[in-house]
């Protein structure tokens, strides 16, 4: 369920329980992060953006997908700049979902990463992770090679984990 926004505060996109779409099924400790634009994710393939456990946030794979769930062209074959707007787009799905459960980049402390060419990617994907952990701190992070994606054209995944305020969440 979508939190009643107080007089002067916006509408949360914080779940309670284990379903967002109003089931019954209330388990205290946990709750789906269910940004509004990733409804359709959970409705058509039943999983969740993230879920808050007590004070950690799972976040599930995120890929180069727009918010109309379309594939961020890399070129055939990829290039550089193509390569580097999926990895954009991958971070920026990340950013909506941890800030959607009232984190940033920095509350993140573990990153894992799958790529389908990683010799050819990683220094292009580095450079961009760089621009989304700048700092002081750094997530451990381990990456992996695979040879394709369930989507034709994604390129790269990201999940990752987040230490969050206590909770439940205000």
């Amino acid at each position: 369920r979508r939190r009643r926004a107080a007089a002067g505060e916006e509408e949360s996109d914080v779940m309670s329980g284990g379903n967002p779409l109003g089931g019954t099924a209330q388990v205290p400790y946990r709750q789906d992060i269910v940004p509004s634009d990733l409804q359709v994710i959970y409705q058509r393939l039943h999983f969740s953006p993230a879920v808050r456990v007590g004070n950690i946030l799972h976040i599930s794979g995120q890929v180069g997908r727009d918010s109309n769930l379309q594939v961020v062209p890399v070129g055939n074959p990829p290039t550089e700049e193509g390569m580097e707007r999926q990895f954009v787009q991958c971070f920026e799905n990340l950013r909506r979902i941890l800030t959607a459960a009232g984190a940033e980049f920095s509350d993140v402390f573990q990153l894992e990463t799958w790529f389908t060419d990683m010799p050819t990617q990683l220094k292009t994907f580095m450079r961009v992770k760089d621009r989304y952990f700048v700092g002081p701190t750094y997530p451990c992070w381990t990456g992996f090679g695979v040879d394709h994606f369930s989507t034709p054209g994604i390129i790269c995944e990201i999940k990752c984990s987040a230490i969050l305020r206590p909770f439940p969440p205000v």
